[in-house]
């Protein structure tokens, strides 16, 4: 498989776990029952808004320790990764995958950086100080780090006034302006009109846009669990999330199971959890100094990597 399209497939897939909300509950106007023929004007962007961070402060993490990643590379299907994950607000996740008992993938992030390496890409471990990405640097797929506990349905949603609301007779979009890379682009929740109960979700998908209106990637949310969380609340997850990428004609279906929220994790574990590794025998790969790191420590210039 090329590399930017394993790249970019496998560690968005790690980085873009859209979740759905089971039950409107009371999120505000404008949303009738399933049914009802009652009418469904428009809601506010504060009644949407209300909703995902009222969801989200159900979950601080959340662990699977049996994750599928189905792959379909240009039509063609990729043998199943068998993974586990684990995020942690409001930066700190890890996520890695076997293939007949060959590890095959590492994603991770922490406050300061992420990494992420793929066993059938370039030879490099790649990572990125948070403060450096914010400035813009060469990224080998379409990644934004706080995208990762928000499409997790994990994080806060912000300001109200940067949110826009638009209605499209069974679906409501929640349309925020945003910045990727240094360029502009459009962050989409999509929900579902209609009053809905787990498995459906009520969260159908995200999706991001850049300026020209061209799709860079979507999470369409098929199906969502409710779980009891470690502290005794209710909270839903979504267990089967389709993942597409059309530039890249790259889509993935990620199965999520066994999966524990709010799972207190002391201080000793979340450290070496969330740290990058070192391997002796990989590269690492700096993206913003566009600098290799032997195993040996060996410091030297990049001109670029390989795209196989």
């Amino acid at each position: 498989m090329p590399m930017r399209t394993t790249i970019t497939a496998l560690s968005v897939s790690a980085l873009v776990f859209a979740t759905g909300c089971s039950n409107w509950g009371g999120a505000g106007k404008g949303i009738g029952p399933i049914g009802s023929g009652a009418p469904r004007p428009t809601p506010e962007p504060a009644d949407l808004v209300r909703y995902m961070n009222r969801e989200a402060a159900k979950v601080r993490t959340l662990s699977c320790q049996d994750l599928d990643i189905d792959v379909k590379d240009k039509g063609i299907l990729v043998p199943t990764v068998h993974g586990n994950m684990m995020c942690q607000k409001p930066r700190n996740f890890r996520l890695t995958g076997k293939a007949a008992g060959s590890p095959q993938l590492d994603f991770g992030s922490n406050d300061e950086q992420f990494w992420f390496w793929v066993k059938q890409g370039a030879p490099y471990l790649f990572h990125c100080k948070y403060t450096e990405f914010e400035k813009g640097v060469d990224m080998p797929f379409p990644f934004q780090p706080e995208w990762v506990v928000q499409a997790l349905g994990m994080a806060e949603y912000g300001d109200v006034a940067n949110y826009r609301v638009e209605s499209k007779g069974n679906t409501i979009d929640l349309i925020e302006d945003s910045v990727l890379q240094g360029k502009p682009i459009k962050k989409i929740t999509k929900f579902n009109a209609d009053v809905v109960a787990a498995p459906k979700s009520q969260v159908l998908g995200y999706s991001m846009v850049d300026a020209a209106g061209k799709v860079i990637c979507t999470a369409t949310v098929n199906e969502v669990r409710q779980v009891q969380t470690a502290d005794g609340e209710w909270a839903t997850y979504p267990r089967k999330v389709m993942l597409d990428w059309p530039q890249d004609q790259m889509r993935l279906e990620l199965t999520l199971d066994k999966v524990t929220l709010n799972q207190v994790l002391p201080a000793e574990q979340s450290a070496r959890l969330f740290t990058r590794p070192n391997w002796p025998s990989i590269q690492n790969y700096d993206l913003a100094r566009r600098v290799q790191v032997s195993p040996s420590s060996r410091v030297q210039p990049a001109g670029g990597y390989s795209q196989r």
